[in-house]
């Protein structure tokens, strides 16, 4: 008979490590999955500053902290094929084995979203981005933290949003404050040849502007 453990977290992301923390109050029997990184994308972030255990820390400086909280644990290195439930046990099988628990927190973020144009592959953090004129295509703070990486490391930086960046963090507005925003601006086409043309609606006018390389950072 299968071992059966009380509980079960899936994916080790923010929402993956709040959800452990919390049930290691009343449970030990907890079975961890995380295929990739702990931390997840947190990782790419520039500035952390809403974790209650620190202050404002590098997204790999934060990923080296919730790590810690996890020294000792096992961490089941397979990925998840399907979460199951019947007759009060779930089942979660992997790659490589089955596992059968009591309760299952599925915490396994979410897909990047891609732009619907065909111009190559499509980053999404600036850490892949390549040359010195950079535009990132999307909103959000995340949008913003994504500039304030690329300016910290003399890029020249571009954000097109459908947005205004009305309701983002105020400290982030002011240190992405040297890039160049296009906001409610409608993306019309990307084209790659030697270099990247975003060609979009802004102000009323038509613009093509040329660009190094692009990062897409919509929906979040």
């Amino acid at each position: 008979m299968k071992r059966i453990s009380d509980f079960a977290v899936i994916g080790l992301g923010c929402a993956g490590m709040g959800a452990y923390l919390q049930i290691k109050k009343e449970s030990e029997n907890i079975m961890l999955f995380e295929r990739g990184r702990v931390g997840g994308d947190l990782y790419h972030a520039n500035s952390v500053e809403n974790l209650l255990f620190s202050k404002s820390l590098r997204g790999a400086d934060a990923c080296r902290l919730i790590k810690k909280q996890v020294e000792g644990e096992k961490i089941i290195r397979d990925n998840c094929l399907s979460v199951s439930e019947e007759k009060g046990f779930v089942t979660i099988k992997t790659e490589r084995k089955e596992y059968v628990c009591r309760y299952a927190v599925v915490a396994t973020g979410r897909e990047q979203k891609k732009i619907g144009f065909s111009f190559g592959k499509q980053k999404h953090f600036s850490s892949e981005a390549k040359g010195n004129k950079i535009c990132i295509i999307g909103g959000g703070e995340r949008a913003l933290d994504c500039a304030v990486s690329l300016i910290e490391k003399n890029k020249e930086v571009s954000v097109v949003s459908t947005g205004t960046f009305s309701k983002v963090n105020a400290s982030l507005l002011r240190e992405s404050s040297q890039a160049v925003f296009y906001t409610d601006s409608s993306v019309m086409d990307i084209a790659k040849a030697e270099k990247y043309i975003v060609k979009f609606e802004f102000g009323g006018e038509i613009l093509n502007k040329e660009y190094d390389d692009i990062i897409i950072s919509i929906g979040t």
